[in-house]
Order: C-alpha cells, then sequence, then structure tokens
C-alpha cells in the first residue's frame, strides 16, 4: 500500500469508531494490515450458518443490509449499514457464525480488518474493548425491537406497498381541448373534484386543469370563461402506471412538486390520485414533511422536519412492509428537497449567483440510495465566467460551498471522509473544468483516479440549472 492510499485510510478511519480512539501512529500501522475488498451488488459478506468470516470490514462505499428470511421466505431488515459503518462485529468479536446475511445493496468497497487484528485491539485497547461490548448489546437491543415492531404491524398494514389502483379515485373526470373554462368548472362542481383531465381523441391523457389553473391562469388575468381549456392546462401530464406502488406515487408527488397524479392502464387515464388520497393512506406523512421543507426561512429549523421524517416517517414506513431500497429513494427526494432549501437561503445571505451553477451529489446521493443520514458527497458545476472575472465568481462559489457544507453538517449530514464534498475546491469547478478533468480520469486510470471516478460519475444535479449536470452527464 503506497504512502497516498496508506493516507487516505488513515484519515478515512479517524472519523469510524471505534479506530477514532487510536492514535496517528496506531492508525497508519492498522492501515498497513487492511485489506480493500470489492461486493459487487447482491453478493454476500456473511451468510446465516455459516463459519464467521476472517474480517471485520468497513464500508467505504456502498451498502450492506443485514437481514434475516423465514422459513416462509418473508424478509427481515434489520439494518443498512453504509459509509462508515462496520459489518461482522459479532463474528469479529466472539467468534460466532453468521446469525444473518449480510449482503450488498449496491457495488460496495470496504476495508477489511483481519479478525487477529481486531482481537489484537480489543485484548491491549480498553476504549476499542468497550465500543465492541457496547455494539454487541445494541445488536440485541435493535433485532428485539425490530421483531416488536413487526409484530404489531400485522399482517393487513401494508398501506403504501398497495398498487396505485386500489386508492385511485374512478371514473376519471375528462374533457376534450376545446372545452370551455366555463363547462370544465361546472363539470368539476357537480362532481365535487378539484381537477379535470383533457384527452384527445384517442383517449389520451395531454394536461390537466386544477382550481390552481383556473384562479392564477383564468380568473387572476381575467380571461373569458369561454376561453378554451387546452390554453390554460397544465403540461405535460404527470402519470403512473396503475400496477405501480403507492409509495412511488408519493414519490413521485415529492420530486415533481404536484398534487394531483393521473392513473393509466396501457397507456390510458383511469383514475386520479390526489395528495390527499396520499395523506390518508400514509398516516405519518412524507407530503406534510416535503412542504414543511418548502415554507421553512431559517436553515436551523429544517433539523426538526429531519428528525420528524427519522423518528417517525421511516420507521414506520419500515414497520409496513416497505422495502429499504423503495424508502431510500424516498429519502432521496426528501433529503434533495433539504439542500434545496438550504441552497435558496443561502442565495438570499451571499446574493444572486454570478453565473448558473448546478449542486451535485455523487456516490449513494447520486443513485438515490441512501439512508436519512448519508454523508455528503458534493460539488458545483458553473457556466465558464466572463473572461476576467474568474476569481470573482469561483469566490462566491467557494463560499456557497462552504458554508452549505456546514449548514447541512448542523443538520445532521455527516462531512465526507475523503472530502469529497463541496467544502473541497477540488470539487467547485468551471463545467469546462469538470470535463477536462472527467477526460484525464479515463485516460490514465491510476488508483486515485479510479476511486474518484467510482465516486463522482454517479452524480446527479439537485439544485440549481440543472442543464449543467445533463451537459456534463454527455
Amino acid at each position: 500500500m503506497d504512502d497516498i492510499v496508506l493516507g487516505n485510510v488513515t484519515e478515512f478511519l479517524k472519523h469510524v469508531p471505534p479506530f477514532q480512539f487510536l492514535s496517528e501512529e496506531q492508525l497508519r500501522q492498522l492501515a498497513r494490515r487492511i485489506e480493500v475488498h470489492y461486493f459487487p451488488r447482491g453478493s454476500a459478506l456473511i451468510r446465516r450458518g455459516e463459519r464467521p468470516p476472517n474480517y471485520l470490514w468497513v464500508v467505504v462505499r456502498g451498502g450492506v443490509k443485514k437481514a434475516l428470511r423465514t422459513a416462509t421466505g418473508e424478509e427481515h431488515i434489520f439494518e443498512v449499514a453504509s459509509e462508515g459503518d462496520l459489518v461482522g462485529v459479532l463474528s469479529s468479536v466472539n467468534g460466532l457464525e453468521g446469525q444473518l446475511d449480510d449482503i450488498a445493496i449496491e457495488d460496495t468497497v470496504c476495508y477489511a480488518v483481519p479478525r487477529t487484528v481486531v482481537q489484537e485491539l480489543i485484548a491491549t485497547e480498553p476504549a476499542v474493548a468497550r465500543f465492541f461490548l457496547g455494539a454487541v448489546r445494541e445488536w440485541v437491543r435493535t433485532s428485539l425491537t425490530a421483531l416488536e415492531r413487526r409484530e404489531e404491524a400485522g399482517d393487513g398494514s401494508l398501506l403504501l406497498s398497495a398498487p396505485c389502483r386500489s386508492v385511485a379515485r374512478q371514473p376519471l373526470l375528462t374533457c376534450t381541448p376545446e372545452t370551455s373554462v366555463r363547462e370544465a368548472a361546472r363539470r368539476m362542481s357537480a362532481e365535487r373534484v378539484n381537477s379535470i383531465v383533457v384527452v384527445d381523441a384517442q383517449g389520451g391523457g395531454i394536461g390537466i386543469v386544477t382550481d390552481w389553473d383556473l384562479r392564477e391562469r383564468v380568473i387572476a388575468l381575467g380571461r373569458a370563461l369561454e376561453t378554451p381549456v387546452r390554453e390554460v392546462m397544465s403540461t405535460p401530464l404527470v402519470t403512473i402506471d396503475a400496477d405501480q406502488l403507492l409509495l412511488e406515487a408519493l414519490r413521485l408527488m415529492i420530486g415533481r412538486r404536484i398534487n394531483h397524479l393521473v392513473v393509466t392502464e396501457e397507456g390510458r387515464p383511469i383514475g386520479m390520485l390526489t395528495a390527499f388520497d396520499l395523506l390518508v393512506q400514509q398516516g405519518t406523512s412524507a407530503l406534510s414533511l416535503a412542504r414543511a421543507i418548502d415554507r421553512e426561512t431559517r436553515t436551523e429549523r429544517l433539523a426538526y422536519v429531519l428528525e420528524q421524517a427519522q423518528r417517525q416517517l421511516l420507521p414506520f414506513l419500515l414497520s409496513r412492509g416497505i422495502r429499504a431500497s423503495e424508502v431510500a429513494q424516498l429519502v432521496s427526494e426528501i433529503n434533495d428537497r433539504v439542500i434545496a432549501r438550504v441552497l435558496a437561503l443561502l442565495e438570499q445571505e451571499l446574493g444572486p449567483p454570478p453565473v448558473p451553477y448546478c449542486w451535485l451529489v455523487f456516490g449513494s446521493e447520486g443513485r438515490r440510495e441512501q439512508t436519512i443520514r448519508t454523508d455528503q458527497d458534493n460539488g458545483i458545476v458553473y457556466s465558464d465566467p466572463p473572461a476576467g472575472q474568474e476569481e470573482l465568481v469561483r469566490g462566491y462559489f467557494l463560499r456557497l460551498g462552504q458554508w452549505a457544507v456546514e449548514r447541512l453538517v448542523a443538520l445532521g449530514f455527516p462531512p465526507c471522509p475523503g472530502r469529497y464534498s463541496a467544502d473541497n475546491p477540488a470539487w467547485v469547478l468551471p463545467v469546462d473544468e469538470w470535463k477536462r478533468r472527467f477526460r484525464a480520469w479515463m485516460a490514465v486510470p491510476e488508483p486515485q483516479s479510479v476511486l474518484s471516478s467510482l465516486i463522482v460519475f454517479d452524480f446527479r444535479g439537485v439544485h440549481g440549472e440543472l442543464a449543467l449536470a445533463t451537459e456534463l452527464r454527455s
């Protein structure tokens, strides 16, 4: 292991319990004995009932679910280990056979600490010994709590794991593009609904008219009531297949910031889902959390919204049988809202950005495979500045990146141990410089370049001029 890689391993472990209790020299000695293991998505680190592995793994990139499959084939997920978490604690401490199936939920890179090294640390470092003893106790407590929650949920509480057709309001109220605003409003009033879907001659949906459209695009602008609805409808029509889960409908509503979703079957509209329908189904509301984020005017108060998500929403969804991967998609939408709100508030403090920019997220954030407290992997891409203004423009975005990362840390999003974040000037660049860097990584695949590309190439835009992310991807 060369000095650069050794330094990266040491720096990473400084932030990972129980290795954070070791001195700098002890960490360097430990790093020399560590191996790097790669697990493709779906591969097993540990299988229940099999002999104990020879390693304790520290997740560097990716994620590992710790699950138990019952005799009926039902899977119970106890925990998802992400960046900085440990896998194989029980086996390392007590030499026990696998108690759960530990499976990579995405392509995963781990630092592998030999079990003999773990045993040496337990024998010689009291702080490390206390940590592992506490970890065993916590595993027992978490396992019992998960089983109790599953028992309380019962067999009928599927809620958001039900298909959209089970909740969609049918039959769907429709009209043609030439229908007048007056007639559309009359039908909506007669049916006691707040939307009507505009369909073409073949019955395909092409738009929607809601109470909002009537208020903002007709009354507020003084349009005539005989105006055809094609002139005031909202487009494009956002739809979801009838067999998709309600959880996906919820994710779409949060991501698109809409209150109506048209349910289709074989491409044809058959029913309507509204935000109210999902609020009733949820019991604990992700939609209300998303709206609270958008209304918040103080960054520090966003912490309360995230606490609600962590303490109420996520346990509620998991206890109702929603798969961890689906919950992660919803978590990503909520986290995206928080990031966008933090940046919008910072723009008010710093003033408008001097050129268009886009906030990028990398790694598990970029793949929408994250937990509520995943560490930050982010950067900024901005338009190439006018000649002579390079330093001014760069100074603005360096401050924005620094302050945004600090605000997100204060909200509970841990900093990236590897500094793949926007408070590092290396990840705040104009679009042409990003392109040159990508080309260099691909031209000379050195170890650090490969690691960086594994993290960064999963990027997506979250806030700002999203076209910059699209340009970078192309």
